[in-house]
């Protein structure tokens, strides 16, 4: 594995890297695994923390989601909110794997949030 040549900074990189992929081929505890290995050893990555709070959400760990959000949801990606960020990764998930309906209820949820 990829994941295994690299150490520090760059291995929580490519963990996020591969959870990203992993939710756009629809395997989702893969991508909640890669995303929690990730930000076990890098918790600041915030752009790791939308991979899982969505890999959450598709692998039925909606509190988990919930929470993690509630505790992430003032940070900032960039530019952009880690709401902004995580209602366009929701979007794009949907788009690559097929809506599920568990993402139209935690978009519903986020919105009243």
């Amino acid at each position: 594995k990829v994941t295994e040549l690299v150490s520090g900074e760059h291995r929580a990189e490519a963990l996020g890297g591969l959870s990203w992929a992993s939710l756009l081929s629809g395997n989702f505890e893969d991508a909640f695994k890669a995303a929690s290995e990730a930000l076990a050893q890098f918790p600041d990555k915030s752009w790791i923390k939308t991979n899982l709070i969505t890999a959450a959400v598709l692998t039925g760990r909606t509190d988990e989601a919930k929470s993690r959000y509630a505790a992430a949801k003032e940070e900032r990606i960039g530019d952009q909110t880690l709401t902004d960020v995580l209602l366009k990764d929701l979007a794009d998930v949907a788009a690559a794997a097929k809506s599920d309906p568990r993402l139209d209820e935690f978009k519903t949820w986020l919105a009243s949030n």
